[in-house]
């Protein structure tokens, strides 16, 4: 503790001329704002949460003069609470929006309260574990088979990783009324579908519709159209925030109805649910496991001749983007093309040009079958001359340059994943049982301990509590040296992430060869000594404490954990000197850290949680 009698004893007029005066009682302030903040460490990472605040919570009284006193409330209802007041003295008031991706708490540091909006990580895979082996598909899964080894597989003539959705239409889920301009209105002459997911450019054809209606995440409306009478197809328009589209129809076409997205409209009737995964090639059956995204396969197929003929209709495009139905050409499905890249066909009608959502119509017309894509071209459908398609004929990129007649089904198999969540695919980690033990750097709601799963499909078993230390302490929250016994026996992989609060207790650091946890190294024997028993042969790291402000205190303890484990050849993650954030920097304080210097934030996390992870996939 810092005494800052000897800071208010000095007199207000300093020695010198008034300027001189004035830029020394500037000092003076900023020595006393220092000290207070300084003071008030200790409690702050002693702190432990207070448990669930509502609005008729009251934290606990302090008025000056009484020692330094940090609160965490965890907040779960919205409101104003009155009890709680910020510097200005208003009331903390919590909206439902704050909530939103977000956990809420309130700080009390002192008496003076403040909200904290600490945002969850942006990960939009299941995190939840899967079976490696199994055939089944994951609503939001994730993963690929152990027997993925590489992000390309030799051709084969098979389209084993074809996901046929066909029918999108529950019947046993209808609601009996229609869509007055996208609100649900009852009436027992109509039905309307379920939510259907979707997402922008998505092509919608089904047999008749009245109207039709786009919601968001939350099944909020977000647009709608009407177009009375029979209908064959319109496209979900260009709205990052469209998740679901519901349609209407007459109550008799109750059970003939069919939605299909993105595919030809079925000649025959396919019941709801009726899809097909095909896997014409058993050999690779055990290959596909799950998706990663809704429609977006871990590994796909990547066609060397892009015409699917099963796709084709009878039409050319029209200069408004519509279909004329001539029956002297075939119009393709959108075809992905590459801006620059240039595109051979067998002949060419009037044919389309479109962007990343298959929208943005542009006409294309006398180029005779040969197609130089421009910039924000992504797709394309072109209208072949009836009389130019043959059995063999293709559609292909230029550098392919086939000399015979490929296939449409025969094609490489590619995974076409981002960095980011290929990563997650190829982790030694992944799998593996990982006991997270320590303080609250370790606890963090939003913090390594979620963000390290989220890129290696590890599985976290934490027993980081705020407040722990190696050795007891008054106040004690958890005692890792005692505690670790609890943990569970089939982790793969042991962190130990501590020491600071032992700083703050002011425990001794006492000699290597203590044996009895009532000096910090004492309590690290011990720790170090029951993990390797308990855990014989699994991957055991030490982690030590990040910085803080005024970072010289810590350096004993910090040298002290790196020689402990070295006694017992323990790797060690020094992140006191390699984490990449200082908070004596203002700015770097300011962008990662809580506003005294202590905990990192979510950011901060991200800063370091790769070095983690790198530490944790080196044991």
């Amino acid at each position: 503790m810092i005494d800052k009698k000897p800071i208010q004893d000095m007199p207000n007029k300093a020695f010198g001329d008034k300027h001189f005066a004035s830029e020394f009682n500037t000092v003076k302030q900023f020595l006393l704002k220092t000290a207070d903040a300084v003071n008030e460490i200790p409690a702050m990472i002693a702190s432990d949460s207070k448990g669930e605040a509502t609005p008729t919570s009251s934290p606990t009284p302090w008025a000056p003069g009484d020692p330094a006193l940090f609160e965490k409330w965890e907040v779960k209802v919205a409101g104003t609470y009155t009890n709680f007041k910020d510097e200005n003295n208003q009331f903390i008031i919590i909206t439902e929006d704050d909530f939103k991706d977000s956990i809420v708490q309130i700080w009390v540091t002192n008496g003076v309260a403040k909200k904290e909006i600490i945002k969850l990580p942006e990960v939009d895979y299941n995190m939840s574990a899967l079976d490696p082996d199994s055939i089944d598909k994951a609503e939001t899964g994730k993963s690929v088979s152990t027997y993925f080894k590489s992000q390309i597989i030799p051709p084969k003539q098979t389209s084993f990783l074809k996901e046929d959705e066909i029918n999108l239409f529950d019947k046993n889920a209808i609601s009996i009324g229609y869509l007055n301009n996208g609100v649900f209105s009852p009436n027992t002459s109509y039905l309307t579908s379920d939510y259907i997911p979707v997402v922008s450019g998505d092509v919608i054809r089904t047999q008749t519709y009245i109207n039709w209606a786009c919601y968001d995440a939350n099944q909020n409306l977000i647009i709608y159209d009407t177009v009375p009478g029979a209908g064959e197809e319109f496209t979900i328009p260009n709205d990052p925030l469209i998740a679901f589209v519901r349609t209407d129809a007459q109550i008799g076409y109750k059970d003939s109805l069919m939605i299909v997205k993105n595919i030809p409209y079925p000649p025959q009737y396919v019941p709801y649910g009726d899809n097909v995964i095909d896997y014409k090639d058993e050999n690779f059956k055990s290959l596909i496991v799950s998706t990663v995204r809704e429609n977006q396969l871990a590994l796909r197929e990547k066609h060397l001749n892009l015409l699917d003929t099963s796709k084709l209709i009878n039409g050319f495009m029209r200069a408004d983007g519509s279909i004329d139905p001539n029956a002297g050409a075939k119009l393709t499905d959108y075809i992905p093309v590459t801006p620059g890249k240039r595109y051979i066909a067998p002949g060419s009608w009037d044919s389309g040009y479109f962007d990343q959502n298959k929208g943005n119509f542009q006409l294309v017309t006398g180029v005779g079958g040969n197609f130089l894509i421009p910039n924000g071209v992504y797709f394309m459908r072109v209208a072949i001359p009836a009389s130019a398609l043959m059995p063999d004929s293709m559609i292909y990129e230029t550098t392919q340059n086939p000399v015979d007649f490929i296939p449409y089904e025969l094609a490489n198999i590619v995974s076409e994943l981002p960095a980011e969540q290929l990563r997650p695919l190829c982790s030694p980690i992944r799998g593996k049982k990982w006991g997270n033990i320590g303080d609250s750097i370790a606890n963090f709601g939003v913090g390594y301990k979620v963000i390290i799963p989220s890129q290696s499909n590890c599985e976290t078993f934490n027993y980081a509590v705020d407040g722990a230390s190696y050795a007891p302490k008054s106040g004690q929250t958890m005692v890792i040296s005692e505690a670790y016994v609890n943990m569970a026996n089939d982790l793969d992989i042991i962190t130990v992430h501590a020491g600071v609060n032992d700083v703050t207790a002011g425990t001794p650091i006492g000699t290597n060869s203590d044996t009895t946890n009532v000096t910090f190294k004492g309590a690290l024997n011990v720790t170090f000594k029951g993990l390797i028993k308990k855990y014989l042969g699994r991957k055991i790291g030490i982690i030590t404490p990040i910085q803080r402000e005024g970072n010289s205190y810590l350096l004993p303890y910090v040298d002290a954990i790196k020689e402990i484990a070295k006694i017992y050849g323990l790797p060690v993650l020094d992140l006191n000197s390699s984490c990449g954030l200082t908070p004596d920097i203002p700015e770097v304080k300011a962008a990662y850290f809580d506003n005294i210097g202590l905990h990192p934030n979510r950011d901060g996390h991200k800063v370091f949680a790769n070095k983690i992870q790198t530490f944790l996939e080196s044991l």
